[in-house]
């Protein structure tokens, strides 16, 4: 068994960081005004049990390479004594700022935001009562840096202003960033200063009270100058310039050695790419601080304030978590501590990942280069499934670090000995693609995810140029896009704790470089983007897998070596893109559903066939053509039926694989632990998230409300499915004969107009008699109702039934979007003064207008409230009157139409026929 142990020893010889001819001079600390030196030391920790030169060479490339087994204690060592040099930096950073105990009392209130440290020569600088960090600084190359969460420098700038007892410690901060001296000595005596999206008046105000001149230099900073040269401080606002050009100008600043200070104005997003290029990382949480605040006590001590840096900083926990990886012979015992810990670390990692940042590459990383490698090097160990917390403590912990802490910006990572029921094991027989693929990948919304139709294998890298952005505002490339992956602390440990996600941010202009242990499927992340364009991408190391984008014309080809792929099974997942939709599921879950069929069929007619295109159908979505009845009735309103306001608003995503919650569960993505296959389940959820308003009749929070709505679509989706295919399933999942029974109980009653409508309401609407199953059943009826006025049917037809949805909804879209005031009778809405209706109302004028006849009888039998606009508005239109009808159906029959029967109702309401 092989522990770390480092001695005091090296932590009290200056060899942290803190050596270099800097002894105590005038009573100043023998800390102050030390640049960072490499980590002495650290060649002798790692070679302790690895030799150094291999390991070196890892960590400056990224490449784990051939370094074996025995390397992982090696590389936690030297990550165990780079924690403790950052701990020994952040005191060095700011025990000379709070000497002599100076007042730290400063209230940042809600206009502010976090701001955090974000390299190894990174310190907070103020940690609020409640832990936010509210400034940070930084020493990058010869250059220094401070970020303010807060505009501290508006109170500081004018005497008369409010906290001024913070006076004192701002000017230390201001001294440290212009010469590297936290003392209450006197600044420079001039200061030339440059200005971008802050005010330069602050900043004058502020050196004037300290003392010095202040010169202001008119420069434009965010870009290429040739005016930076003689610049002393350059001072960035939170509307500064947030790219990556503008970045690049603020590292050059600092690698010449100038100071450069950020202050963010209030707690709205900033520019984050800004403190990024200063080693910080301002806060991407909405709102900030607005809700949470932050203040420092004025009692708060030097002491407390480095307690707070050394917690925050969590290097004690950081040490004990290295130290029980480095135990072979850990005990089982509580892992949340360590989880805790590994997780924090993955999210400064994450931070480079996201942004599309080469870790690799980037200065004062060490730390996190050292867990990636062990990360690395650890991995080629794990066999998925046979890991057990409890008897194989050590095992498990490491394994769990591994996944969490695996880096994708680079062109080289390890893969694991298996990859559970994530990937096959026939993965590795697939070779990646050599030549370069241009691929043009269609986007459904302004913003989402969604699959490219390329592949990532296991530790193969892979590049990715963009060569037309579509004019979207971000894209990133990830791995797939599920919410739903098991959880090894609860669960078995099936397979990696986070094969998915990965999100890199693709840089423009460039090859962008990627690499994934556990390989999956491509996805293109985007936001700012207009729907309907597309994003052109050069892809080299990928490979084709059994993927369908039915978003775009599909060769013959395509969809044959899509088939082929799904049939060898070799990639772990199968994919297809619809309009408004997209799945993914394992290649397991794909061919338990697909079992004998041919699977070209099972995409076609079942996976798009007969749940996508039934749910937009019903939904009135442009990409499913208009029957003859539907557009010749459009013509006839003047509704625009076709072209972008009838676009499937959003996409929603299935995963089959594992369920968030029970068997199937809702959300976008939706996910199950099934396979994609028509039925009430699947049908159910994609219904969740496209059921448009005109479905929704909610009444004091009651009536057909969530799990109710959304079940209109799948009923409608088994109707049409039995139209095409005779398969009948679900008929039961919709009560016409409790529909009737419910309004002949209040007819019986012997009540007519208004009494009869608000009894109604009050039982099945409202109060005991509520039936989600027969409330469902009242669009069904229009829709028959439908059929039999414009198609003359004496028993309703299956597809033209569902003809009424497809008006239904497409009138509901262009009353939100195409609001005519000059003719709105066009929607049966003319004593309307706007677009603003209720969902119930909504139904009514819509419905009296698509089946041609005024419903007010019919909704009055429903007990549908319906005021006097409404019913004016109808009235203007000059309809006939429809009568109390009833379209009968047997129990269990409800896709049956062909068995039903039209029951006439103006001289009451008999026993129901079946």
């Amino acid at each position: 068994m092989k522990y770390l142990k480092l001695t005091a020893v090296l932590l009290l010889s200056g060899c942290l960081g803190g050596g270099g001819g800097n002894g105590a001079e005038d009573g100043k600390p023998g800390r102050e005004g030390v640049a960072p030196v490499p980590v002495a030391g650290l060649d002798t920790a790692v070679d302790a049990y690895y030799p150094y030169q291999p390991v070196a060479e890892a960590v400056a490339s990224g490449d784990p390479g051939d370094l074996p087994l025995d390397a992982h204690q090696g590389l936690l060592a030297g990550a165990r004594l780079l924690v403790e040099n950052a701990r020994q930096n952040q005191l060095r950073l700011l025990e000379p700022m709070l000497q002599g105990d100076v007042q730290q009392g400063y209230d940042f209130g809600g206009n502010s935001r976090q701001v955090w440290p974000a390299s190894d020569n990174a310190a907070p600088l103020v940690i609020a009562d409640n832990g936010a960090v509210l400034a940070a600084m930084a020493e990058v190359g010869s250059g220094r840096a401070i970020a303010w969460g807060g505009d501290v420098l508006w109170n500081m700038a004018d005497a008369g202003r409010a906290q001024q007892g913070y006076f004192p410690l701002f000017k230390r901060s201001m001294n440290w960033l212009l010469t590297g001296r936290a003392s209450d000595e006197r600044l420079p005596a001039k200061v030339r200063y440059a200005t971008h999206a802050y005010s330069s008046a602050n900043m004058a105000g502020f050196l004037k009270r300290a003392d010095s001149i202040a010169e202001p230099v008119a420069c434009a900073v965010a870009q290429e100058n040739s005016c930076w040269q003689d610049i002393d401080l350059f001072v960035f606002g939170q509307g500064s310039t947030n790219t990556e050009a503008a970045a690049a100008q603020v590292k050059k600043y600092l690698a010449a050695g100038k100071s450069v200070l950020y202050v963010q104005s209030n707690w709205n997003y900033g520019a984050q790419q800004i403190p990024a290029a200063m080693g910080l990382t301002l806060s991407p949480d909405y709102g900030g601080q607005y809700w949470a605040g932050g203040a420092v006590a004025a009692t708060r001590t030097m002491a407390q304030s480095l307690q707070k840096v050394d917690s925050r900083g969590a290097f004690s926990s950081r040490i004990a978590l290295i130290d029980a990886l480095a135990n072979d012979a850990l005990p089982a015992g509580d892992l949340s501590g360590h989880i805790a810990t590994l997780d924090r670390i993955a999210q400064e990692k994450n931070a480079y990942q996201s942004a599309g940042t080469p870790l690799f590459e980037t200065a004062s990383t060490d730390f996190l280069r050292y867990v990636v490698l062990w990360a690395d090097v650890w991995r080629r160990e794990i066999d998925y499934g046979p890991l057990n917390r409890n008897g194989q403590p050590s095992s498990f912990l490491r394994a769990l670090a591994s996944d969490s802490w695996s880096f994708a910006v680079r062109a080289n990572t390890s893969t694991p000995k298996t990859y559970g029921d994530w990937m096959p094991q026939a993965v590795e027989n697939i070779s990646p693609s050599q030549i370069d693929e241009e691929l043009e990948v269609t986007i459904a919304q302004a913003g989402g995810k969604t699959a490219i139709g390329r592949g990532a294998l296991p530790g193969k890298a892979v590049q990715i140029e963009v060569l037309d952005d579509g004019g979207a505002g971000y894209l990133g490339v990830r791995i797939g896009f599920i919410r739903a992956r098991g959880n090894p602390l609860s669960d078995n440990y099936d397979r990696a704790r986070y094969p998915d996600g990965h999100q890199v941010k693709l840089k423009s202009g460039q090859v962008n470089t990627v690499v994934f242990p556990w390989g999956g499927p491509l996805f293109l992340d985007y936001s700012g983007a207009t729907a309907g364009k597309s994003v052109k991408l050069r892809i080299k190391g990928a490979t084709r897998y059994a993927h369908f984008d039915f978003t775009r014309p599909i060769s013959e080809s395509e969809q044959a070596d899509a088939v082929a792929a799904l049939q060898r099974g070799d990639f772990g997942w199968q994919t297809a893109k619809f309009e408004g939709g997209e799945v993914q599921q394992t290649i397991a879950k794909a061919k338990a559903v697909i079992g004998n069929k041919d699977p070209k069929t099972y995409v076609l007619d079942e996976l798009k066939g007969r749940i996508f295109d039934s749910n937009h159908l019903v939904n009135g979505y442009s990409n499913m053509a208009m029957s003859p009845r539907v557009a010749e009735l459009c013509a006839q309103f003047g509704w625009e039926c076709s072209g972008s306001k009838q676009r499937a608003p959003s996409v929603q995503h299935f995963v089959g694989w594992l369920a968030q919650c029970g068997f199937l569960c809702s959300g976008n993505p939706s996910d199950g632990a099934a396979g994609l296959a028509p039925g009430w389940g699947w049908w159910h959820e994609l219904g969740h998230n496209t059921v448009p308003r005109s479905q929704k009749l909610v009444f004091e929070g009651k009536g057909c409300v969530v799990e109710c709505d959304n079940n209109i679509l799948a009923n409608a989706s088994a109707l049409r499915q039995f139209a095409l295919t005779g398969i009948d399933v679900n008929g039961d999942r919709i009560d016409h004969k409790a529909l009737y029974g419910a309004a002949k109980r209040s007819l019986d009653k012997g009540l007519t107009g208004s009494a009869l409508q608000q009894d109604m309401y009050n039982w099945f609407w409202i109060g005991g008699g509520q039936n989600h199953n027969a409330m469902r059943a009242v669009h069904f009826q229009l829709a028959f109702l439908y059929a039999q006025a414009r198609h003359g049917e004496a028993q309703s037809g299956l597809l033209t039934s569902l003809e009424y949805f497809t008006l239904l909804s497409k009138g509901d879209r262009l009353v939100a979007s195409a609001w005519d005031p000059l003719n709105k009778n066009k929607y049966a809405m003319g004593r309307y003064a706007n677009n603003s209706i209720s969902n119930h109302e909504l139904l009514y004028v819509l419905s009296s207008k698509i089946i041609g006849r005024d419903l007010r009888q019919l909704f009055e039998m429903y007990g549908i409230p319906l005021s006097a606009t409404a019913l004016d508005s109808v009235a203007d239109l000059n309809l006939p009157l429809q009568g109390k009808v009833f379209y009968a159906l047997a129990p269990g029959k409800g896709n049956q139409l062909s068995t039903g029967r039209w029951l006439n109702l103006a001289s009451g309401m008999d026993v129901y026929p079946f």
